[in-house]
């Protein structure tokens, strides 16, 4: 990194309910250390996106909750990262921040759920080994993450359900 700032290690937290009737994930995105930056952009040009530098790393963390006398936990079936680069900014950007040949990125490798009660719910999380570096300098991307899970019950039955979310991610400070 050009300018001195060390690279932040960040994780990005997302969760559903399972009974929930859309399909939207919550989402936030975690630091590694307390006292290094948030990626999430408050204000300024990258209101409601992340921001990251090159060198900077993401993991990935999925969260279901729900009511513990019906939710039995769940399994992930398929987690895909895509970014797709800015169409209106020159010159164009590689496919993804974090890969400059590709923009989809396959997650499917989740460690297993595990799983607490607290404050009236079942809260179950499963975590990805994966953990990606911020590769390019700059650019814009947007970024959705979907993911496919199925929904355990006490009864036995099982829902296939999928959830997802598309912020923008901007690489880079000091600009547009």
């Amino acid at each position: 990194m050009s300018d001195g700032t060390l690279p932040c290690r960040y994780l990005l937290r997302v969760s559903f309910d399972a009974d929930q009737l859309g399909n939207q994930l919550v989402w936030a995105i975690t630091d590694a250390q307390p006292d290094e930056p948030n990626a999430f952009q408050r204000t300024g040009w990258a209101a409601g996106g992340l921001q990251f530098l090159q060198g900077d790393t993401l993991g990935f963390e999925v969260v279901g909750y729900g009511d513990p006398a019906t939710f039995a936990g769940f399994t992930i079936t398929d987690a895909t990262l895509i970014t797709l680069p800015a169409p209106y900014v020159r010159p164009l950007f590689s496919p993804s921040p974090f890969d400059c040949d590709q923009a989809t990125f396959d997650l499917d490798d989740f460690n297993p759920s595990s799983c607490v009660v607290a404050q009236n719910l079942k809260i179950c999380s499963a975590r990805s080994p994966q953990i990606l570096p911020v590769a390019e300098p700059q650019g814009i991307w947007k970024f959705s993450f979907v993911v496919t899970v199925e929904i355990g019950r006490l009864d036995g039955s099982v829902e296939t359900r999928v959830f997802s979310f598309d912020p923008m991610i901007a690489v880079g400070k000091d600009w547009p």
